[in-house]
Order: structure tokens, then C-alpha cells, then sequence
């Protein structure tokens, strides 16, 4: 709530300093645009906006998780797995930049960008099922629940350099348009938290002809809780172009807003995986509310893996279907396995068009 609040004011707010620059513009024109007298000048800026992306197999992952559980209700015309998973369609996109603008029309500007997104999902099985058989004497009633969740906590940050090559247009005292294209070097950063618990209780009550019961029962309990701590890295070179406009407050202050279209895609995603697991395991006799007598198994284990992220499309023989899957180890999947294909290094790309509005702040040599 406090974050949607926040956001409608900041809304607000810029429109409302919008609102009063163009009316301040238009009742008392600014001089004319940084650079159209000619000689050089030098500036920075501060700017904002959004990002959308294909996100490459990052995306497809997910995109196929959620098709594969549709798949698996489906076949087997049930509803014991359900997913809430989204696509990262977008990230917020925060840039500062350098620049210089030599005359009228060209310039050249160094930007450094911040780029942050997390995205959670969760998929879960949730089953239970009972049952009775009877016996000469006695019956049993057999009842079963098993629940699984899987908790992905996500997130991406990738930290642009960039190299802007402009050419402007002014269009008079209010300002001008501008055209732009350059390199970028990228790093970037992916941690995933996984956090997968099972949890599967069996109860046999037995019980007399009658109804009444029979102690004491069989009962047994299982708990497991792996954790997943994935944190790797990527470098990659980047391009980009658009286009935008300055709109000039003042002699030496402007607001802009650009457009532009980037490609850069990591292919190489290396790092660690932490990786812990808990197990318990309890069975025995039960007396209505406590154990009479029982065994019980307990065992947890830890270890960090160097390794890298890989894709693969997964074979279900039951569904004829192929799925993409992307999962972490140290030497790359098996190759050998007839229901695994297509094995690469994992691809995560920013491929999109985007948009940002900000301040440029100039002075002259």
C-alpha cells in the first residue's frame, strides 16, 4: 500500500512540475539550447524508467513450468499442482550520465545504468487421499497427506556502461530532438533462494466391527527441507539506438525523455550453489494423541558447488512433450540421458525496448 501511494504521488508530482515548466517556458521563452550557439559544452544527467525485455531462457523456464503443470491437470484430470509464477516482463532502469556536446548537433555521452528486479514464484503440490479395508475382525482406515512447495526468490541485477553517440536537431528556443547509438558493457548478477519443503503423513487406525477403535494405530511421518542459495555472474557486450527530445528549462537546464531499443545477451552464467538439506523421518505406534512407541531417522547435509547454469529441453513421455529446464551443476547435464536435448550454457538476455524521462544539467567551455 505504502509503495502504490508513494508511486501516485511521485506521479503527481512530476506532472505537476511539468505542468508549471511549460508554462513558465511559454510565457517567458528560455534561450536558446545548450550547444546551438556552437563551442562546447559539457553536462550530466539524471533519469529513470522502465525496461521490457524477452529475457531469453530465463523466461522460457518459467514460461514452460506453467505450461507443464497445465498439462499434468489436464492428463491426469486433477488440481493437485498449482503454480504462481510470472514472467519478468520488465525492470526499472535508472541512469546517470556525462556528456559533451560539441555545436549544434553532435555529442557524445558515458552513462552508467542500475538495473534491479526480484521476482518470486511458488509451485505446490498439495494431495490427500483415504481408504478403508475391512478384515474378519477388525477394518482400517487409511488416510494420506503429502504436500510439497517449491519458493523461488529471484533476482537480477545487471549494471550497464554505456557509450552514446548523438546527433540533435533543435527546434527552436524550446529545445530539440536528438537521434543516439552506442556500445555497452555489461555486468550482470543472478541470485535465486530456493527453498523446497515435503511434508508426508500416513495414518492406519484400526478399528473394531463396531466402529470403536483398536490402539494402537501405525502412524509415520516424513519431512524434508532443501535449500538452495544460487548466486552466479555474467559479463556481455551490448548495443543500443533511439531517439528523444530535450525540452530546455533554462539556459542550462532541460527536461528530456528518450526511447530506444537494446540488445545484450549473458551467455556464460557461472558461480556457487549453497546447498543444504534437512530430513526427518518418525514411525511407529500412536495412541490417539501421543506415540507409544517409535523409530526415528534425522540426517541433514551441506555443501557449496562451483559450476555454471545450463539449459536443456526435457522429454515427458506421458505428456509428448518437451520442456525447457535450466538447472545448475558442476561438469554440465548428462548427455548421455535419450530424454535430454538441446544442452547449452543458460542465455539470459535484456533484448527490449525502453523508455526513461529525466534532467540534463549543462554548462559551457
Amino acid at each position: 500500500m505504502n509503495k502504490r501511494l508513494f508511486g501516485g504521488a511521485a506521479a503527481v508530482l512530476l506532472a505537476i512540475l511539468t505542468i508549471m515548466s511549460f508554462t513558465a517556458v511559454v510565457a517567458d521563452p528560455p534561450p536558446a539550447a545548450a550547444g546551438d550557439s556552437g563551442g562546447v559544452k559539457i553536462g550530466f544527467s539524471l533519469s529513470g524508467g522502465l525496461g521490457f525485455i524477452n529475457g531469453g531462457d530465463f523466461n522460457t523456464f518459467i514460461r514452460d513450468w506453467n505450461r507443464y503443470i497445465a498439462d499434468y491437470n489436464d492428463f491426469f484430470r486433477t488440481d493437485i499442482m498449482t503454480i504462481d509464477w510470472k514472467e519478468m516482463k520488465s525492470m526499472p532502469d535508472f541512469k546517470g550520465e556525462i556528456f559533451a556536446r560539441f555545436g549544434r548537433r553532435l555529442g557524445l555521452g558515458l552513462g552508467l545504468e542500475y538495473i534491479k528486479k526480484s521476482n518470486p514464484g511458488k509451485i505446490a503440490i498439495n494431495f490427500a487421499s483415504s481408504s478403508r479395508e475391512d478384515f474378519d475382525t477388525y477394518y482400517v482406515d487409511f488416510t494420506q497427506t503429502y504436500n510439497v512447495t517449491d519458493l523461488y526468490d529471484q533476482i537480477l541485477t545487471v549494471i550497464p556502461l554505456t557509450l552514446n553517440l548523438y546527433y540533435h536537431l533543435p527546434i527552436g528556443r524550446m529545445g530539440d530532438v536528438f537521434i543516439n547509438a552506442g556500445p555497452g558493457y555489461y555486468w550482470g548478477t543472478l541470485k535465486t533462494d530456493r527453498t523446497s519443503t515435503l511434508n508426508n503423513d500416513l495414518l492406519l487406525e484400526l478399528h473394531h466391527p463396531d466402529g470403536s477403535p483398536w490402539p494402537p494405530h501405525f502412524k509415520g511421518e516424513t519431512r524434508i527441507a532443501d535449500y538452495d542459495q544460487i548466486h552466479v555472474t555474467s559479463r556481455a557486450l551490448g548495443f543500443h539506438f533511439g531517439a528523444g527530445f530535450d525540452f530546455n528549462l533554462s539556459g542550462n537546464i532541460a527536461l528530456f525523455g528518450e526511447g530506444f531499443y537494446r540488445l545484450a545477451n549473458f551467455k556464460e552464467w557461472e558461480g556457487t550453489d549453497l546447498f543444504r538439506s534437512e530430513f526427518h523421518q518418525k514411525v511407529g505406534w500412536w495412541m490417539e494423541s501421543a506415540w507409544e512407541d517409535y523409530s526415528s531417522y534425522d540426517h541433514s547435509e551441506s555443501e557449496q558447488l562451483k559450476g555454471r547454469l545450463w539449459h536443456m529441453d526435457v522429454r515427458d513421455s506421458e505428456m509428448n512433450a518437451d520442456y525447457c529446464h535450466i538447472g545448475f551443476f558442476e561438469n554440465g547435464p548428462d548427455e548421455d540421458s535419450p530424454l535430454v536435448k538441446n544442452i547449452r550454457p543458460a542465455e539470459i538476455n535484456l533484448n527490449g525496448f525502453s523508455f526513461r524521462v529525466g534532467i540534463k544539467v549543462f554548462f559551457g567551455l
